[in-house]
């Protein structure tokens, strides 16, 4: 009986063996084809994303821009409880490779990309100059060695910053509220994808500090809690993936 299974084993052995190799085979080159897109590939990196103080109103019209709010303000939500107002971050990117970068912005219903400028990485004379990016079939180009700023506003109802205030009040331990943006970013040939989540938010109004009603906080970044005033606002840059669309298929079991 023992002579029957040995062979077996053996037999086993050497196709567990055979499949290994094979799949250390299949793992090299793969790492050799992604090292031969990353070669050729953008290298970018968000190096900062702030997030403005001050609040802004909802423009007037389609083409207007919108104004900043000064902190401090009275803000009746019996009257303009359904007003929108607005907080504005702003991601700066930058392309670390001599390698032209295609990037995009997507967001949720309730903000909008406000500006897209980039910076000339190698201006002839004079100081850098800004200007709105170039754009690619849907996609905002960027030169290689250059930068870009990207500005994104989080629109809400008044009414909706004044509850998520109230609802911190009730539960210290609660987050304030944030929003996420995705960056996306490729090359010309499409290769390979980096993504990167842009998150940013905090308490637009406050309790009136002397009287019933909201006023438009006043952030204080040491967080003391003084009435009228509101912590620092929040922003967090997000990792850098990489995915490789296309070159390794998956196999249905």
């Amino acid at each position: 009986m023992s002579s029957e299974v040995v062979p077996d084993i053996l037999n086993g052995l050497v196709a567990t063996g055979t499949l290994a190799l094979a799949g250390a085979t299949v793992f090299v080159g793969r790492a050799a084809v992604r090292a031969s897109i990353d070669g050729r590939c953008p290298r970018t990196i968000v190096t900062q994303l702030q997030v403005e103080d001050e609040a802004r109103n909802w423009p007037v019209s389609a083409k207007a821009e919108s104004d900043k709010i000064k902190p401090g303000i009275p803000w009746s939500m019996a009257q303009h409880g359904a007003d929108r107002i607005g907080m504005t971050a702003v991601a700066l990117l930058r392309n670390e490779r001599t390698v032209t970068a295609l990037f995009r912005i997507e967001h949720d219903s309730d903000c909008e990309v406000s500006a897209v400028v980039c910076h000339d990485p190698d201006p002839i004379s004079g100081p850098a100059v800004t200007q709105p990016t170039p754009q690619q079939e849907g996609w905002h180009v960027l030169a290689p060695g250059g930068g870009a700023d990207i500005g994104v506003i989080w629109w809400r109802q008044a009414s909706a910053w004044a509850d998520a205030w109230r609802r911190g009040a009730e539960n210290p331990e609660l987050s304030p509220p944030t929003v996420t943006a995705r960056l996306t970013v490729r090359g010309a040939s499409g290769d390979a994808v980096d993504r990167c989540d842009l998150t940013f938010g905090g308490y637009v109004v406050v309790p009136h500090p002397r009287e019933d009603g909201w006023v438009i906080a006043i952030v204080d970044r040491s967080w003391r809690k003084i009435p009228g005033t509101a912590p620092e606002r929040v922003a967090r840059i997000g990792l850098m993936r990489r995915s490789y669309p296309g070159f390794f298929p998956r196999h249905a079991s």
